[in-house]
């Protein structure tokens, strides 16, 4: 699954250089000084949060991003010991807890664990947070334009079906975020893994395919901005972005939806595990959580109910009411059925 990010990421040279590979950046650093290499998204973290961390704690970041889960893991199946702190995402999680990619996390040393939302906390892909740390998050849900679609019309996810829409729907190029809204029009889960119903999701989105205009990923934002379309299926971050550059634009949250979490994790030959720790409990911290927060309008989720951050516009966006939050479903790992998963969504693509 690929996700982008509202900023993008500015990375100053004298702290680290993104650009360079991984050798070219180990060399900058002192080799007599303390390390941690950490290997995240990419546009959720500013240079001046990492320099802090440096500065309070002596210990030297090799930073290095990625921007889709599976790249990730290969790296990291490659190189097992060549990162000490990750950021996969929920089903990745679990996904790498299953092959024994992973190291556990003594929450013991993490005094700030208690910052973090209980909602995000003992999922299915890791109960207990044995091998993970919630770390950001959002929804999937619709963004629409105000000018050119009925309030009433948003329940559930009917509008995505709604005739009245036709060819003015945009959808993600993804198999779960396209298939799940079919799941949850239908009744089921978009973690099935029965047959029979995704075969009843298949050809719905078969059909649903005649209205839509097109399945893409980052150019959404920008049609939605341009006016381009009434409906699109988006991830609250470009959602909030969007509507921060055209105030015709609202964002609808259904019910049952995605909620998508990307979690700290130590691989399990990370060499500098104690390190690994201390930056997961430094970006947990309140005061950091908030800076995040405010600098990126990236969802922390130890950052949900500070004043500072309520501040930003369309707060409600970013950080929507956690009472619901267990209706939201989580992308677990579909194993041997994701092939038959990806198959359907071949065949809609395709129709």
């Amino acid at each position: 699954m690929k996700r982008k990010f509202i900023l993008l990421f500015i990375i100053s040279s004298l702290v680290f250089l993104v650009a360079c590979s991984k050798e070219e950046n180990k060399e900058n650093k002192t080799s007599n000084k303390e390390v941690v290499s950490f290997y995240n998204w990419g546009g959720v973290l500013t240079d001046d949060i990492l320099k802090q961390f440096e500065d309070e704690t002596g210990i030297d970041i090799i930073y290095s991003e990625f921007d889709e889960n599976e790249n990730m893991y290969t790296v990291v199946k490659n190189s097992p010991s060549d990162y000490d702190l990750i950021a996969p995402s929920e089903y990745m999680v679990e996904k790498m807890i299953d092959e024994g990619m992973l190291r556990e996390i003594d929450h013991s040393k993490l005094s700030n664990i208690s910052n973090i939302g209980k909602e995000f906390m003992d999922r299915e892909f890791d109960p207990n947070n044995k091998y993970s740390i919630p770390m950001i998050y959002g929804t999937l849900g619709i963004l629409y334009n105000k000018t050119k679609v009925d309030p009433q019309d948003l329940h559930n996810w009917d509008i995505i079906f709604n005739e009245k829409y036709k060819k003015q729907i945009w959808m993600l190029d993804s198999s779960r975020d396209t298939l799940g809204p079919g799941a949850w029009h239908l009744g089921y889960s978009a973690n099935t893994k029965n047959e029979k119903e995704l075969i009843e999701i298949r050809d719905l989105m078969k059909e649903q395919k005649n209205l839509v205009t097109a399945y893409l990923q980052d150019e959404i934002k920008q049609h939605m901005i341009n006016g381009v379309g009434a409906v699109a299926v988006i991830y609250s971050g470009e959602a909030w972005a969007a509507m921060s550059e055209n105030p015709d634009l609202d964002y609808y949250l259904p019910p049952k939806s995605n909620l998508w979490i990307d979690n700290f994790a130590i691989p399990k030959d990370a060499k500098n595990y104690e390190n690994a720790l201390k930056l997961i409990d430094f970006l947990s911290r309140p005061d950091i959580a908030a800076q995040i927060g405010l600098e990126q309008g990236t969802p922390v989720t130890a950052a949900w109910d500070l004043e500072p951050v309520k501040s930003i516009e369309n707060f409600d966006v970013m950080y929507p009411d956690l009472s619901n939050f267990d209706e939201k479903e989580v992308y677990v790992d579909l194993g041997d059925f994701t092939e038959f998963f990806e198959e359907a969504w071949e065949e809609v693509k395709i129709y």
